[in-house]
């Protein structure tokens, strides 16, 4: 019933291989590390609110509700391998988690996981990211050989800022969409593989101060950003070291595309206008 474990001190490990439920606040301000809940469906309200927990294997339940386990600082590992989607904040400011084993989730919640030592993605299908949803994870170990985005159509604003052990990135999903700032301030990165028909909005890349950025597409593809100029691309790359874009192939650049950014190579390229201080062409100028 509710309050079933809350306030207990002397248990550290439990396991209930056939509860399928569990009551309001179970374990609230439980000492409890590890718990083991193979059967549970649904996590109710405040049921881990305010405990010790540094294990947890949930491995019937298909979504996180938010703020289900928000704020605990013990936790370190969570195995939710039949989860298929994470709620908003779920695991916002576990700051000690790190391993999350979660094959089957296709939705990440806005804020689900940020500020969490997570160093991997916790899994291959996922196929949209919220707002901050990784935000200022600096654990968050990705290259161009992470294979995480198959599945992937959308990233929201600030999903990854500030994750700076991301080195690469490559979208292998045609429609994908990248929000605002989803990128920004992610110095590590040196490798963007972008598909034929990306959309990127303001400031997805910028502020990657750290090292020249190369950016190329499949097959010679056209970036497009749903116009045939480049008008709604402000500030995508602005404050940037350096950038080299290979096969992609605007027709325009203006607004506040590339502020601050120092160097530029681009193909095919008809006219720049305002905050590129060094520009160089590459290929033939149509």
């Amino acid at each position: 019933g509710g309050y079933a474990f809350a306030n207990t001190s002397a248990l550290t490990s439990v396991s209930f291989p056939k509860v399928t439920s569990l009551a309001k606040y179970a374990f609230k301000d439980s000492s409890l590390k590890t718990i083991e809940l193979p059967a549970i469906e649904t996590i109710p309200q405040g049921c881990f609110q305010n405990t010790k927990f540094e294990t947890i294997k949930l491995r019937a339940l298909k979504t996180i509700p938010i703020e289900a386990f928000k704020g605990l600082t013990t936790l370190k590992t969570v195995d939710i391998s039949s989860v298929t989607e994470v709620g908003n904040t779920a695991f916002q400011s576990c700051t000690n988690l790190s391993s999350v084993s979660g094959s089957n989730i296709t939705r990440v919640g806005d804020y689900s996981f940020q500020y969490t030592a997570i160093y991997s993605m916790p899994s291959k299908k996922i196929q949209s990211i919220g707002t901050n949803a990784f935000y200022e994870c600096k654990s968050l170990s990705l290259n161009v050989y992470s294979e995480w985005t198959d599945y992937l159509t959308s990233i929201a604003s600030g999903a990854f800022q500030s994750c700076t052990s991301i080195t690469g990135l490559k979208f292998t999903n045609s429609s994908i969409s990248i929000g605002a700032s989803a990128f920004y301030g992610c110095t590590g990165i040196t490798l963007v593989y972008m598909p034929s028909s990306a959309t990127l909005n303001s400031g997805a890349f910028s502020s990657l101060s750290g090292h020249q950025v190369r950016i190329t597409g499949t097959n010679s593809a056209t970036l497009i950003s749903n116009t045939s100029t480049i008008d709604s691309w402000g500030g995508i790359f602005s404050k940037c070291a350096s950038v080299v874009c290979e096969d992609l192939r605007p027709k325009n650049l203006s607004g506040s595309v590339l502020v601050n950014t120092t160097y530029f190579d681009y193909k095919d390229l008809k006219s720049v206008n305002n905050g590129v201080t060094t520009y160089n062409y590459v290929g033939t100028r149509k």
